[in-house]
């Protein structure tokens, strides 16, 4: 044992030190990875703290969030001016690509993705005479479609 002034750390505990090292890492941009390697911890020691700390959570979405607002921040700066307006669009085809990405040509864009889809399957179920195939085809297209989509966000534009 040390001299009592060390922190010592049970498996699966990360004392306040390593925590704040952790923090800081994140304000700086570091992913949580990195951060946790930095700190002597496995990024899945990490994570599990992180899920059963809600303080170490806070700590965690803080750092990242001024990492981003820090830079936000210069960039709302030098888009003030108006000759800077690549700028603007820089960033808002990156935080919002949806709305601002420039389409490529032949791509359909995730909101498009599951209505396109949804028609898909309408018409292949059209082509089929006998009810239970043509529904067996349908729940079989649209059981494909939820596998891309697990969380149901494709196809919905959240007005963000």
């Amino acid at each position: 044992m040390g001299s009592g002034a060390e922190a010592e750390t049970v498996p699966g505990e990360i004392d306040k030190g390593t925590r704040d090292t952790i923090a800081a890492m994140l304000r700086i941009g570091c992913d949580l990875r990195m951060a946790a390697w930095v700190a002597g911890r496995s990024p899945a020691e990490v994570k599990a703290v992180i899920e059963e700390d809600e303080t170490f959570l806070r700590d965690v979405q803080k750092g990242n969030s001024f990492f981003d607002y820090k830079h936000l921040l210069h960039l709302d700066e030098a888009a003030k001016d108006k000759k800077n307006w690549r700028v603007s669009m820089w960033l808002l085809e990156r935080l919002r690509p949806e709305r601002y990405e420039k389409q490529r040509p032949r791509t359909i864009k995730e909101s498009q993705l599951m209505p396109l889809l949804r028609s898909m399957a309408d018409a292949l179920v059209d082509g089929v005479a006998d009810e239970a195939a043509r529904e067996a085809l349908f729940d079989r297209v649209m059981a494909t479609a939820e596998a891309l989509d697990p969380n149901g966000v494709l196809g919905k534009d959240d007005g963000y």
